[in-house]
């Protein structure tokens, strides 16, 4: 009988548990729809669907590269309040990743833009630079709203929830805790293959210019778009951190190298060198410091100067010879 009785209690437990979606919805988004690892509060069903799509994409790239899984994450568009993230984390969704919306993903790739173009064409009118930045700004954001930066944007997140979990933004850095480069390699490698390709062949053009690549100054330089990043956090934005051509030089070649360090790093290695370089960071090891009580075991060298003779090698053997 009370076999029966502890029976009956759990599948009525069972059949009242909330769902995903009950527990995640916001009022102000009409859909919710639940994937295998979160859920998307979304505007429409069509753009739900597609966004769920993307983020599901990236999860077992996630898996495959830093040997965990993806934690549970919500994609909410068009922006998030801080208490609209916090309930969602409080309610079993660490990783929760605002969108912005129209309006402010222009805001924040004009500033971009405008600057890379003022930079470039310091003798071109105003009325010059507003007609280009506009033209690059409607390309732009075609190119990086939505669907397209939803699994570049949980790579970031996603790393720092597993190895800095619970951790923010840290003064002085793009990002969360982990370094600039290794964040931005960790989104670049969840892109799909297309982006994948045109990184590449961005890193190419960089390459055949004879454009220096110093390993050493990678580790340590500052995300090229913090300025950007900083602003939108004091705005209060949802940062789109995904970056292309049209952000300027400097930005493009820093995911452009970073994809290409990815690919570098796994091709010489194995498929989790990701995961053993991001434990060591987060137990504050540099890559100097990894690189000596690990590289050899791994396939690299022990120190950064052995390790920019393999890279350029290496790049050389793909690429071709440098500019």
């Amino acid at each position: 009988m009370r076999t029966g009785i502890c029976l009956a209690i759990l599948l009525a437990a069972n059949s009242q548990a909330a769902t995903l979606c009950e527990v995640a919805r916001l009022d102000r988004l009409p859909v919710c729809i639940e994937t295998a690892g979160g859920v998307i509060l979304a505007i429409n069903t069509p753009e739900a669907e597609a966004l769920g799509a993307a983020a599901e994409s990236a999860r077992p790239i996630f898996r495959v590269r830093f040997g965990r899984d993806a934690p549970r994450y919500a994609v909410v568009q068009n922006e998030a309040s801080a208490e609209e993230i916090g309930r969602l984390k409080d309610n079993g969704f660490p990783v929760v990743l605002p969108l912005p919306s129209k309006a402010d993903l222009i805001a924040q790739i004009e500033i971009q833009v405008r600057s890379a173009v003022e930079e470039q064409l310091p003798e071109a009118s105003d009325a010059e630079i507003d007609s280009l930045v506009a033209e690059i700004v409607d390309r732009q954001v075609a190119a990086v709203s939505g669907v397209a930066i939803v699994a570049h944007e949980l790579g970031h997140l996603w790393l720092q929830e597993t190895f800095w979990p619970g951790a923010s933004s840290v003064e002085g850095q793009y990002g969360g805790p982990a370094p600039d480069w290794l964040e931005e390699v960790a989104a670049v490698v969840m892109e799909t293959e297309l982006l994948s390709e045109r990184r590449r062949a961005a890193f190419f053009e960089i390459w055949q210019q004879g454009l220096s690549f110093d390993l050493a100054a990678f580790f340590a330089m500052e995300h090229p778009a913090k300025l950007t990043a900083d602003a939108a956090r004091k705005a209060g934005r949802a940062i789109v951190k995904v970056g292309s051509a049209a952000d300027g030089p400097d930005i493009d070649a820093f995911y452009a190298k970073s994809r290409v360090f990815a690919d570098f790093l796994i091709d010489v290695t194995d498929q989790e060198i990701l995961a053993s370089i991001a434990e060591a960071a987060a137990q504050g090891s540099s890559m100097e410091q990894w690189l000596a009580a690990q590289g050899n075991e791994r396939g690299l060298p022990s120190d950064l100067k052995s390790l920019e003779l393999a890279w350029r090698e290496w790049v050389t053997s793909v690429y071709g010879p440098p500019g």
